[in-house]
């Protein structure tokens, strides 16, 4: 057998070929060793684990001539470039569904759902027109922030989880370190709206989902509705337009990300438009539609980018191990 040369310069592995190899060739080999866990398997797993010289070298592989290594890269170099190409865009219309999806469901809890409505002027220069039998709001008149406090801290430990939502804590990270104490931590029940003071940034606001009473830390603000919102998730759908996550930016306290907060008394100075609870209700039955909808189709692109990089693979596979006959 034949093996690639390689050396070690500042403890970063690299390897130089010989004059009669083609180093696309090895390139595409080695990202197939990567996928199969031919590297994983030859190196030290006890401590930290290297890929050293002597390791590599000792790792056995299939040398075509030159001539048939330069055919063999110059058809995975073709057929690479098909994949990734397919690969972009679908990764482009992924993220042209989420912005359509966003435009979507800001335009249906700004506006509503009626185009032909009669519209006026909110009053809020930000916020624009708003059609003409909403109401616009100052949130102090919408919510009220919640004080109660665990006498025990016994009930279960929830989490903000950009991607899930509001969340039972445990569910997710079982060895998760927590306080030795939740006796003071703040109570949240079904439709509270749970906010991160420290994200205004993100408008990381969730509404309750979990049927449970549970606490979230002290750093949460957790409000409850004075009526004129039924369901919570309108206000956390409203709250990621991009007019209210610039409001939470001006009136957030802190000069350093990470430690800037939004206050309750500034957050309930914001006005918003307020449909009747009807309207409400059909906005976001629409909106939970969009939003199935369209992650869907961005389920089904996604599959289709892990099957090309599948494909990837078994190409890789088959050309470099003379399975399929190239050039």
């Amino acid at each position: 057998m034949n093996y690639p040369e390689c050396y070690i310069q500042n403890s970063v592995h690299k390897v130089r070929f010989i004059d009669s190899c083609d180093s696309r060739y090895f390139l595409n080999l080695f990202y197939l060793f990567g996928k199969k866990g031919v590297f994983d398997s030859i190196v030290n797993r006890v401590s930290i684990a290297h890929l050293t010289k002597d390791k590599l070298e000792n790792v056995e592989i299939i040398l075509p001539s030159t001539t048939e290594q330069t055919r063999i890269a110059d058809y995975l170099d073709k057929e690479n470039i098909k994949i990734d190409t397919a690969i972009s865009q679908k990764e482009r219309l992924i993220e042209l569904l989420k912005e359509r999806k966003q435009i979507i469901i800001q335009r249906a809890v700004t506006r509503g759902l009626d185009e032909t409505v009669k519209m006026k002027d909110s009053g809020v220069d930000w916020i624009g027109e708003v059609p003409e039998h909403w109401e616009v709001k100052k949130l102090k008149y919408v919510l009220v922030e919640r004080k109660d406090r665990s006498e025990t801290g016994e009930e279960p430990l929830f989490m903000v989880s950009q991607v899930h939502g509001l969340v039972v804590r445990s569910d997710y990270h079982a060895k998760a370190e927590v306080a030795a104490s939740n006796v003071g931590n703040k109570l949240v029940d079904l439709n509270d709206l749970v906010f991160n003071k420290l994200k205004a940034h993100l408008g990381v606001f969730f509404k309750s989902t979990i049927e449970s009473t549970g606490l979230v830390s002290p750093d949460y603000a957790v409000y409850q509705s004075l009526g004129l919102i039924e369901d919570m998730k309108y206000l956390e759908i409203l709250f990621r337009d991009p007019g209210y996550i610039g409001q939470f930016i001006i009136r957030a306290t802190g000069i350093v990300e990470g430690l800037i907060r939004l206050y309750t008394g500034d957050l309930f100075d914001i006005e918003i438009p307020v449909p009747p609870a009807e309207e409400q209700k059909d906005i976001l039955n629409f909106t939970n539609n969009v939003t199935d909808k369209i992650g869907r189709a961005i389920h089904h692109q996604t599959q289709q980018i892990a099957r090309l990089r599948e494909y990837r693979t078994v190409l890789i596979d088959a050309a470099v191990t003379g399975k399929i006959k190239v050039g």
